[in-house]
């Protein structure tokens, strides 16, 4: 998630620690006409307008349907058992490590965690991204040292997947991550006495994230009884989350890792989909034409999108969306940014995962729920107008870890009334 901005600045922290009648929507429409198209104009920062009041969102919490078949890919689009599947959903990345406290007696930990899966169901969500790795030093840690697994840890991402599946809910898993958030390629670093950039070009690093991977995807879950590379449950698994090599000369040793890292888990015998996980940066400036700032797709971190996306065992390429973060307006910009990621994505024949987008409303705002709303009401219109396939909200958090693990990005059901019945009503018509 989210780092970085529109110059070549360190990356702040990474937070640690949806066919049913449409609703009536006052749509406030643009005209756009090639560069006229609010993306020239960076404060192009505004969204749709939308109906809904604050009172509080009365949501039908209706159950899931049990988890049947694998999803895949072909011809641009997901399928299930031959019905095309598309699908809102969210990030919860504390899933593993509350379910770890949990195990070690925490009771308002497992609450917590449980409480964030049902709130995804009551919003109508199909799919809940979060990490399947925990490198750190935290008492929920699968693995503080390279080699060394701890049975709890696991036993607590065991126990999310668990819980996913029995709520009919599907899960990108992410193996490592560009920051530190749970270990990461950092911890790879520290281990070898590396700079974590090192991972995509030196094999030493690559294998930590290589023996990790080769346990856990022939790992037998102790709730489920079902090895984690045949669990239907788990939608696609993702490289690493937002892999970024800013010290890299250009973007050829990053997208040479993901196709080793994409192959070797290919080699595992994987069932579900394999994405690079990434935030849709590139180094081809000409395919975003009218982007405001130049700043995500000039390669400065390493990164080419449509590099990543023509790679043969990548079958979900990823893209992120966090605008005000990197220099560019949320409402022309967004437009842009999300067709041309789908197209891109389309013209090669895949299926593109729009992995997380979030907005921290503005300082001040006198009503942040609504702006964040109009917002989500906007990106969401131009992915369902690109006929993307799924989009994951960046983050969803239930009202207990507000002040723990609110970064000014979580939607909270109970409070954020506006933005609940956006994301419920998105929900019922993109998916099932």
């Amino acid at each position: 998630m989210r780092s970085g901005s529109c110059v070549a600045l360190p990356p702040p922290p990474h937070p640690a620690s949806l066919r049913k009648p449409r609703a009536l929507f006052v749509y406030v429409m643009l005209a756009c006409a090639g560069a006229a198209c609010g993306a020239e104009d960076p404060m192009d920062d505004t969204g749709f307008p939308v109906a809904f009041d604050d009172t509080p969102a009365l949501l039908p919490c209706t159950p899931r349907p049990p988890i049947t078949g694998f999803v895949r890919a072909e011809g641009g689009k997901l399928w299930l058992d031959g019905t095309r599947f598309r699908g809102l959903g969210a990030n919860i990345y504390y899933l593993q490590q509350q379910f770890t406290y949990g195990l070690k007696g925490s009771a308002s930990a497992t609450a917590q965690a449980l409480a964030a899966l049902d709130d995804a169901v009551c919003l109508g969500l199909q799919v809940i991204r979060t990490p399947g790795y925990n490198d750190s030093q935290d008492a929920a840690a699968i693995r503080p040292l390279p080699g060394t697994y701890r049975e709890e840890g696991l036993r607590g991402l065991d126990r999310a997947v668990a819980e996913a599946r029995a709520r009919g809910l599907r899960l990108v898993i992410t193996l490592t991550n560009n920051h530190a958030d749970f270990g990461g390629l950092p911890a790879y670093a520290r281990w070898e006495g590396l700079d974590k950039d090192a991972f995509f070009t030196s094999a030493a690093l690559r294998r930590h994230w290589e023996d990790y991977a080769t346990m856990l995807v022939n790992r037998v879950n102790t709730l489920t009884g079902v090895a984690y590379r045949d669990e239907p449950a788990i939608l696609a698994w993702e490289l690493g989350n937002e892999f970024r090599c800013r010290s890299c000369p250009d973007t050829s040793a990053l997208t040479a890792t993901v196709g080793t890292l994409a192959r070797h888990l290919r080699g595992l015998g994987v069932k579900q989909l394999i994405s690079d996980g990434g935030e849709g940066f590139d180094d081809k400036p000409a395919l975003y034409e009218g982007l405001s700032s130049r700043y995500p797709v000039e390669g400065a971190e390493g990164s080419s999108y449509a590099d990543l996306t023509a790679l043969a065992d990548v079958d979900l390429p990823s893209y992120h969306f966090y605008p005000r973060t990197w220099g560019l307006g949320a409402g022309g910009d967004a437009d842009l940014w999300i067709r041309r990621h789908e197209e891109i994505a389309a013209t090669l024949g895949k299926a593109a995962l729009f992995g997380e987008f979030g907005l921290r409303p503005r300082a001040g705002s006198p009503t942040p729920d609504r702006e964040r709303a109009e917002f989500f009401e906007r990106w969401l219109t131009a992915f369902d107008a690109s006929d993307g396939s799924l989009a994951l909200l960046w983050q969803l958090i239930p009202p207990a870890r507000i002040l723990a693990g609110n970064d000014g990005y979580g939607v909270v059901l109970g409070v954020d009334h506006v933005t609940t019945k956006v994301l419920h009503h998105w929900a019922q018509r993109l998916g099932p």
